[in-house]
């Protein structure tokens, strides 16, 4: 055993001192590492732990019933709802689809498949670089999969609040937000030279020459972190603004649990910041970087169906609206009026005419001579602006709106 551990050791020593280039040296060090991981355990017939199909369960589960209530949204969005058409916010969550999609199959077919949730030993010389292609390809989806929901929700954000402010606001998230994502992509790709040398360095057969960046580890904390401190931006955002929304307090506490439910995301995240403690590992990477996949995988699952909750909800009072109506009567039409206005959508003004609320584009609006819009919904849009499905949401009971120039 000593004799073993002490070779190991040697070869370590003598590949790292003979590299001739800092980047290399330190890149060198991670395919030795794990030879001497697995050849000291093999020896000692250390047993090969196994997580793969936990993980698998996870994925397809969880991914299979969070591709299922993106579908339902879209649906229902799209064929039940008021409008009868998808929003900005609903394409934007429908990409998440495809990309999820492919991503499944790189976790399942290619991460577990060569190794990811198994001691480094217990697998074949040719499997680490296949697991380090598909790790790399892996880290790609996550960025992608996490911009596209967090961008998601900022548009579902602009359709709600009619602040100029606040949309200001949600707009610089949005770019932010997408700028970040960009940027975590190039870093991802070209942290190494050449881009292949991330997975041909496990490589032992045929021996590949490059070098990675050192700082991946710093560079993977400073990314969750700042994922972290968006989701608690994109929880401010909305609890700001609920007493400026024209609701009973019933709903606004409703509206409030609603939102909130953003902080499971915000509590997973944290998790999967503490999983990174093992990210790049070089001993026995197909076992350490299991932790840092699984709350990845939970937080990405979890987050796209955050996003899609109120829209779940317009489903479910579609279909039981006894049981999740916040109204216990309902009205075909109805109107608000702001202090110090008079009239009705019924009023008989001559000075009124209906126009086309060019904010919403939603039910018939009413002009007055004092430039004060009244607009009418009919039942099904109460429901949509009630419960987030529509631009007017939060915009509540009708309250009147002055007309935008």
């Amino acid at each position: 055993m000593t004799t073993v551990i002490t070779a190991t050791m040697a070869t370590a020593t003598t590949a790292t001192e003979t590299s001739t280039e800092t980047t290399a040296a330190a890149t060198t060090t991670a395919p030795v590492a794990c030879v001497s991981s697995n050849l000291t355990n093999s020896i000692c017939h250390t047993p090969v732990r196994n997580r793969r199909v936990e993980f698998n369960v996870l994925n397809v589960v969880l991914g299979t019933f969070t591709i299922s209530i993106i579908i339902i949204r879209l649906g229902f969005k799209r064929f039940y709802s008021a409008r009868r058409k998808l929003s900005a916010d609903d394409w934007t969550i429908a990409m998440v689809i495809p990309f999820g999609l492919a991503t499944i199959g790189v976790l399942i077919f290619g991460l577990t498949w060569y190794g990811m949730g198994e001691d480094v030993w217990g697998l074949q010389p040719d499997d680490l670089p296949k697991f380090g292609l598909h790790f790399w390809i892996a880290e790609l989806g996550y960025t992608i999969l996490m911009t596209l929901i967090k961008t998601a929700l900022c548009l579902f954000y602009l359709g709600i609040f009619i602040s100029t402010i606040v949309r200001r606001i949600l707009w610089v998230t949005v770019v932010i937000q997408v700028l970040w994502g960009i940027t975590i992509a190039a870093v991802i790709v070209f942290q190494c030279t050449p881009i292949s040398f991330y997975w041909e360095k496990f490589d032992l057969i045929n021996r590949a020459s490059g070098g990675c960046m050192s700082s991946a580890n710093q560079l993977a904390w400073a990314f969750a972190g700042f994922s972290v401190a968006i989701d608690l931006w994109l929880l401010a955002i909305p609890l700001s603004q609920l007493g400026k929304m024209n609701l009973h307090w019933k709903k606004k506490i409703g509206a409030a649990l609603m939102f909130l439910t953003g902080a499971i995301v915000t509590i997973i995240s944290v998790l999967r910041l503490r999983s990174l403690v093992h990210f790049n590992d070089a001993v026995n990477p197909t076992w350490n970087e299991w932790d840092v996949v699984w709350w990845s995988t939970i937080e990405l699952n979890v987050g796209a169906i955050c996003v899609c909750l109120p829209a779940i909800r317009l489903v479910l009072l579609r279909m039981w609206p006894r049981v999740f109506s916040t109204d216990t009567q309902r009205r075909n039409y109805y109107y608000a009026k702001r202090p110090g206005t008079f009239g009705s959508a019924n009023s008989t003004n001559p000075g009124s005419k209906p126009v086309v609320d060019a904010a919403t584009g939603l039910g018939t609006t009413f002009e007055s001579p004092s430039s004060v819009r009244i607009q009418v919904h009919h039942d099904e849009e109460l429901e949509d602006c009630e419960l987030g499905s529509s631009p007017a949401s939060f915009t509540l009971n009708d309250a009147l709106v002055p007309e935008r120039p």
